[in-house]
């Protein structure tokens, strides 16, 4: 059993740093193609520089925003396949036992930033395909607001599990 359990932990310790790294990736990324985005979305509304000129930069979002998928996908896989942390047992007596637990405040972040990138995607695909006009616009906001998000409580995940 300890030997099990010694196995589980090495794994672990192998996987904590590739999820790291990847959702590391994943936040800067977004943060590039919020950046890149918002740059975009002035230029579009004031028409200067036209649509035409503005296509290596709106290439450059597409390419920032590939990356924060892929990254974040391949953390999500990596988080979801590594084994669990082990559990303590609380003591009875015991005042050193924290009451705060950061596991479960990073998992409900989790979940949070998988919905945001969620909808990142969706606003994202639906902007660049299919909306035109006042439609466009709501979805530029809502692709915003989802970027930001999604990339706050990815750093904020990272922050709790690392602090707390």
């Amino acid at each position: 059993e300890r030997r099990k359990i010694q196995k589980r932990l090495k794994l672990r310790r192998k996987l904590v740093p590739v999820h790291q790294t990847l959702a590391f990736v994943a936040a800067g990324s977004i943060v590039a193609a919020e950046i890149i985005g918002m740059i975009n979305s002035v230029a579009l509304k004031t028409g200067a520089p036209n649509r035409d000129e503005l296509e290596p930069n709106l290439g450059l979002h597409r390419v920032f925003a590939g990356v924060a998928t892929t990254a974040y996908l391949g953390a999500g896989i990596v988080a979801w396949t590594m084994p669990p942390a082990l559990e303590t047992k609380k003591r009875a007596v015991d005042t050193s036992v924290k009451k705060f637990d950061s596991g479960k405040l990073h998992k409900a972040l989790s979940v949070i930033h998988g919905i945001a990138m969620g909808s990142v995607v969706a606003t994202g695909i639906l902007q660049a395909n299919v909306a035109t006009g006042e439609d466009w616009e709501a979805l530029v906001a809502a692709h915003a607001i989802s970027g930001f998000t999604a990339a706050s409580s990815i750093i904020a995940a990272g922050l709790v599990i690392g602090t707390l």
